[in-house]
């Protein structure tokens, strides 16, 4: 993967390199997420434990303890399963990147690698499709990909 190079065209000449995302900063920006989400699951659980306990009280105004155990026993089980819910997508999704995502390998002959190949996206306006290469070096052979990418019409 570190041999693999994206340029992209303009023109029908090259323009600018577009980098080839690797493995390691996709599992590094999924972990990012995972942190991001975490702090705010964590803000949602306490609005709802909050809210659970303002809404213990009666009409009077006075706290009913038994509205309050209530109240925050189903809070408990709604936090529980947001938490578990974040955990469980969070972890989905590094085995997807695990399993999908191509990642430097030798390969030994009459053996094949296949995957998902991540690179920035192609700049400019939206005016017309986008067109770059992707040239992939295999051993002594080098592999090259027109990709066009626009509108269908």
């Amino acid at each position: 993967m570190t041999n693999v190079t994206v340029v992209q065209l303009q023109n029908g000449a090259a323009s600018r390199p577009m980098p080839v995302v690797p493995y390691e900063t996709l599992v590094s920006e999924e972990r990012t997420r995972q942190v991001v989400g975490a702090l705010l699951v964590g803000a949602a659980a306490a609005g709802n434990s909050y809210a659970a306990q303002n809404a213990s009280y009666t009409r009077g105004g006075h706290y009913s303890p038994i509205a309050g155990a209530i109240n925050g026993a189903r809070a408990d089980a709604q936090n529980s399963a947001m938490i578990g819910d974040a955990v469980a997508a969070g972890q989905l999704n590094l085995a997807a990147l695990e399993q999908n995502v191509i990642k430097d390998n030798t390969l030994l002959p009459n053996e094949w690698v296949g995957g998902q190949l991540h690179i920035e996206p192609p700049q400019g306006g939206s005016e017309g499709p986008k067109t770059y290469v992707i040239t992939v070096p295999v051993g002594d052979e080098i592999h090259e990909i027109t990709v066009s990418q626009g509108k269908l019409v």
